[in-house]
């Protein structure tokens, strides 16, 4: 068992890399974007219970400050041994368009071998000097069934409530796992 882990990413781009800049929108290439050094750690602590914590600075060219991003969280397993999983965040972000926190509780549970569902209720907040102060709530809902060894088969919803955008969104997922994770004999 490992208690405590560490954890630290320097990201060096200066300026975006030369690939199809309408990939920005998907999130594909977040990683590509992000100047600067972050770190952080996990800790487990007795109880089933953990905290975990990851900060980081980014600077790009043409920015008047560096960026300052802050996350903590808090997680426990097992809630009064109903197989609850609670994960608590708070994030905060400085940069040079703006500001904002971000607060989420996501609970989830297995039920038996095959079906697994979470909620995650969190609200969002933003300043910026373009643009007056942006407040967003949120409610997420997924719902897991796994078919078998390779199959499963999802549904979601989300509920979003903010100053500039109001909607409901549903999905449905079936897919095919690669990583089976069964032992094969030989």
């Amino acid at each position: 068992m490992r208690a405590l882990s560490f954890d630290i990413s320097e990201n060096y781009f200066r300026n975006i890399p030369t690939f199809d800049e309408r990939l920005l929108s998907t999130g594909l290439v977040d990683k590509y974007l992000f100047q600067g050094l972050s770190g952080g750690f996990q800790l487990e602590l007795p109880h089933k219970l953990g905290i975990y914590s990851t900060v980081g600075r980014s600077n790009r060219s043409g920015d008047a400050k560096p960026s300052w991003d802050y996350l903590a969280g808090v997680t426990a397993a097992d809630i009064l041994g109903a197989g609850v999983r609670a994960d608590l965040k708070y994030s905060r972000f400085s940069s040079s368009f703006g500001q904002g926190t971000y607060q989420s509780v996501t609970l989830g549970r297995d039920v038996g071998a095959g079906l697994q569902f979470d909620m995650q209720i969190g609200q969002q907040d933003f300043l910026s000097a373009l643009a007056s102060r942006k407040r967003s709530r949120f409610f997420n809902g997924n719902l897991n069934w796994i078919l078998g060894t390779r199959y499963y088969l999802g549904v979601g919803f989300t509920i979003y409530r903010g100053d500039n955008e109001n909607y409901r969104q549903s999905f449905a997922t079936i897919g095919y796992r690669f990583d089976n994770r069964r032992l094969r004999h030989k």
